[in-house]
């Protein structure tokens, strides 16, 4: 396999996880390198993802686009309404991604409290002196984990508080205020990394079933429904979801609270 489609795999393989349509394309400067996008975010206004690759590493750095500054704003502002604790999980993650992020040149500790976003960088690299197979099993893990970076700052944005207007019928309005709780893309892909595209109510994989029609075709539960949270709070992808097919994801929740997986499995005789 050419480098070229070692990497378009890795990208579509973490594109399906993040829910992301990920394209490849040669750099316009060189034709070694490579730019990864997302369908997704429009460009040039949101983040785009450069590959470059030797003898000895794959390195890639998401950064953000020229004209991307209000986006920038937007996330910087995003974080005042998250405690420090989660802020701190999400910077957890990417030491143990062993990741490198970067705003403005400096680490996000060292940012100053009113010091506008400029830029924002995300890097990792793969040892290119391994096995194709195991090479894109980790490029696929470090382009998941690099795109995760930003949506997480893009999922706390669409997650803030929105106020609406209705009209009453006396023509008076009222404001009324409701929470978008936290359904976060990058908690998916870390479960569905972890567990696979089998739903583990009953043990079936809709692409078996369903041929290429059923590629990807898979729910991601909350063991706690996200109604129930109350505010934000941090998600362990391996403990507090689980992958289902449409059809248990559907009957697990005909009940209020929902069926336990446990009992789900006693119904399908799936063992695990």
């Amino acid at each position: 396999m050419t480098r070229p489609d070692l990497l378009r795999a890795a990208a579509r393989e973490a594109g399906q996880l993040l829910g992301l349509s990920l394209t490849v394309t040669t750099s316009a400067t060189n034709d070694d390198d490579f730019v990864i996008r997302s369908r997704e975010l429009p460009y040039p206004r949101s983040f785009g993802v450069l590959a470059k690759a030797d003898y000895l590493a794959w390195n890639l750095e998401l950064q953000a686009d020229a004209e991307s500054r209000p986006l920038l704003a937007k996330m910087q502002a995003s974080l005042a309404g998250l405690s420090a604790e989660y802020v701190e999980s999400f910077l957890e993650q990417v030491q143990n991604s062993n990741l490198k992020l970067s705003i403005n040149g400096k680490k996000f500790s060292e940012l100053g409290p009113d010091e506008d976003w400029l830029d924002f960088v995300c890097s990792g690299s793969v040892d290119a002196g391994q096995e194709p197979l195991r090479v894109g099993q980790q490029l696929s893990g470090v382009l998941q984990d690099i795109w995760s970076s930003a949506l997480w700052f893009l999922d706390q944005i669409l997650q803030e508080e929105t106020t609406q207007e209705f009209g009453r019928e006396e023509g008076r309005a009222s404001i009324v205020s409701c929470t978008k709780y936290e359904r976060n893309r990058t908690n998916r892909a870390k479960c569905l990394r972890h567990f696979g595209l089998v739903c583990q109510g009953c043990g079936e994989l809709a692409e078996d079933k369903y041929g290429d029609l059923g590629r990807d075709v898979i729910h991601v539960h909350h063991l706690l429904p996200v109604s129930l949270m109350g505010e934000s709070r941090i998600i362990d992808p391996i403990k507090d979801l689980v992958p289902l097919c449409p059809t248990c994801h559907n009957v697990v929740h005909r009940e209020n609270p929902p069926v336990s997986i446990e009992r789900l499995r006693e119904v399908t005789g799936f063992n695990g």
